[in-house]
């Protein structure tokens, strides 16, 4: 009985792998709000920046801000939205902003 149960254990572990592994193979790439610019060839391209997601087009009640870092890196504090500000937009030297 316990190796039995043992078994089902690992079917159930081996599908839902299985099952992750190809749902989010079948995501688009750019499929989120955020675009993050670790793809870039050059350290050069990236830049530092914030942006301010706001919850509708009169800008009055802020939901998110986005931090872009010369590393590459992005946070999202709150949530993303087609409404944004961007209020930083600095180049950066190597991974420190210049």
């Amino acid at each position: 009985m316990n190796l039995f149960s043992k078994a089902k254990r690992l079917v159930a572990f081996t599908a839902l792998t299985l099952t992750l592994a190809l749902s989010s193979a079948s995501i688009p790439q750019h499929a989120g709000a955020l675009k993050f610019g670790a793809g870039s060839t050059s350290a050069a391209a990236l830049r530092f920046r914030v942006v301010w997601y706001f919850s509708d087009a009169t800008h009055t009640t802020r939901v998110g801000i986005g931090t872009f870092r010369c590393n590459g890196r992005a946070t999202l504090s709150g949530r993303s939205t087609q409404f944004s500000e961007e209020v930083i937009n600095e180049p950066c030297c190597g991974t420190e902003v210049c």
